[in-house]
């Protein structure tokens, strides 16, 4: 029996204060990934579980408090309790919507993701303003009742305000603990976008190889004026006479073109990657994955799942468009980004993996330090794991890629973190071989220039 709503809500509060405090340095290492069935529907029902939590120890708590009491003592301090049991039914009701909200999510297979390195923080900080909401609407409420006697129209404008704060809250706090990433054709979504006539990309777990319309989108010259993220201009940079060949032109509609192809790479430079002066690993990584669930970006993925990551696919590619590389990125471009160093720090830790007694046993263990580290500090865990495989010069380059980040320090761990566990996952796609190929030969090509 619920004693004291005041005590429930308080509990709730007190719980969402420890948790984050205590869980504050827990970190999901697979932030921008697909979130399994499971932990979506764990967050989904969070509310919940922090509610009948709440009322379990409310009820422990009562039964030491109430226990000398008569029942019409406690029923009086029930009744008495109106604001607080508004709140409480409030909360209830956002737990439920939460829950049935996440269920849509996985039937109509939305690609779900943690937002970023906070999901601790932002998973509380969602809690909190819910909780915050259900009380100011109870408030909201309590105002209702008293104006209602003066005049109805105030009465129901605290109403309509309560319904604001309460849909914009859910909304608020669910986009702060979860994003999508993607969304899936077959999904309700996806078949409201196809019905208003707009495409929506293919979730990552499906490889479609019928032809798609992808519409390009390119920052105009106009546009480009205006854009912090063009450093280098490449949105205005146009090479009419370059050859290039035309790999997996064919698996998209017949207005995907070349001067399409040249305009959709250098919006991928300008826009996706953010390429500017002295880039370093943490604000490129954290470009690209930021890239990958924006719907800005979803011819640029459309493209990436064509491709796939088949090595014979990866290759040709290249082949036939490595023109485009050195065409946009000047020499000068080249090093005055930072992506010889970059390039430099990928071929070095591929070297150092390699040097060891045995590589693939090497790549295995740090594949597991990545996928099986969730549960630990990020990233000092990782950072000391995987530095064991890190030679001094390649955490030497790194230290000078990321020393004019805010924090240098996490930066270096971050970025070593994502270097090692870069050849991990190719070689869990068996494309290890292709990709550092194609790396080496873009640096024998500027060193080349450089020579001459």
């Amino acid at each position: 029996m619920i004693k004291s709503y005041k005590t429930v809500v308080i509990i709730q509060i007190l719980v969402i204060l420890i948790g984050g405090f205590a869980l504050h340095d827990f970190h999901y290492t697979n932030d921008f990934n697909r979130l399994p069935t499971t932990i979506v529907l764990l967050i989904g029902s969070s509310v919940l579980i922090l509610w009948m939590f709440s009322i379990l120890i409310q009820m422990l708590i009562a039964g030491i408090f109430y226990s000398n009491s008569t029942i019409n003592e406690v029923s009086k301090d029930v009744m008495n309790d109106k604001f607080w049991r508004n709140s409480f039914s409030i909360n209830l009701g956002f737990g439920i919507l939460a829950f049935i909200v996440s269920v849509v999510a996985i039937v109509s297979n939305l690609d779900l993701a943690v937002p970023g390195y906070d999901s601790s923080d932002r998973f509380f900080i969602s809690l909190a303003i819910l909780i915050v909401s259900s009380l100011v609407i109870s408030l909201l409420l309590h105002i209702k009742k008293s104006v209602n006697i003066t005049t109805k129209l105030l009465g129901f404008l605290m109403i309509l305000i309560s319904v604001i704060v309460f849909a914009g809250s859910l909304f608020v706090a669910s986009t702060n603990a979860l994003m999508v990433k993607s969304y899936n054709r077959d999904s309700l979504y996806g078949i409201l976008k196809k019905i208003l006539g707009e495409d929506v990309e293919t979730p990552s777990n499906e490889k479609k190889v019928t032809k798609v319309v992808v519409p390009v989108k390119v920052v105009s010259k106009d546009d480009a004026k205006e854009s912090d993220h063009d450093y280098y201009g490449f949105s205005k940079m146009s090479f009419p006479d370059l050859e290039t060949g035309d790999y997996f032109i064919e698996l998209f509609d017949e207005t995907y073109t070349k001067s399409k192809v040249q305009e959709l790479f250098g919006f991928f430079l300008s826009d996706f990657l953010s390429l500017q002066r002295k880039q370093s690993i943490c604000y490129l990584r954290g470009s690209i994955e930021l890239g990958f669930y924006s719907y800005r970006y979803d011819d640029l993925v459309a493209v990436d799942k064509m491709i796939g990551r088949n090595p014979e696919s990866i290759q040709k590619t290249f082949d036939s468009y490595s023109p485009l590389i050195y065409a946009f990125i000047s020499d000068e471009t080249y090093y005055d980004s930072n992506l010889n160093v970059i390039v430099d720090i990928l071929i070095e830790s591929h070297n150092d993996i390699y040097r060891t007694e045995n590589p693939e046993e090497a790549l295995n263990k740090i594949y597991k330090i990545m996928v099986l580290g969730k549960n630990t500090q990020y990233p000092d865990f990782h950072f000391k794991e995987l530095s064991k495989f890190a030679s001094k010069k390649v955490l030497d380059l790194i230290k000078q890629n990321t020393k004019g980040d805010p924090d240098p320090d996490y930066s270096v761990k971050v970025s070593t973190f994502w270097i090692y566990s870069f050849w991990a996952r190719r070689y869990k796609e068996k494309n290890i071989d292709v990709v550092f190929e194609i790396i080496k030969e873009i640096k024998q090509h500027y060193e080349v220039d450089d020579d001459q």
